[in-house]
């Protein structure tokens, strides 16, 4: 299980990485943003859906929403060419 959030984390850029570490995220968050980051899809989770029918339920994000703020603020910085903050 580490090694895989150890890989996942390596997917994170380090200025990005510096920011989610700053704000107290920890390795199970980060390892869903990085592997958000190589699937490029933030918005996911797990659906519990109704034994029955299926209907879907629940949707369990895997990444919270503050930080897909801040990993969208990077993302925009990186495309406007603006210079990053630092945390």
């Amino acid at each position: 299980m580490q090694l895989w959030r150890g890989r996942m984390m390596g997917q994170i850029p380090e200025p990005l990485f510096g920011r989610l570490s700053a704000a107290g995220y920890r390795s199970r968050t980060l390892a869903a943003i990085g592997r958000a980051l190589q699937d490029g899809e933030l918005l996911r989770g797990e659906v519990e859906r109704c034994p029955n029918c299926g209907h879907k339920l629940r949707v369990r994000p895997d990444i919270p929403q503050a930080a897909i703020k801040i990993v969208s603020d990077w993302l925009e910085e990186q495309d406007g060419g603006k210079a990053p903050r630092e945390p």
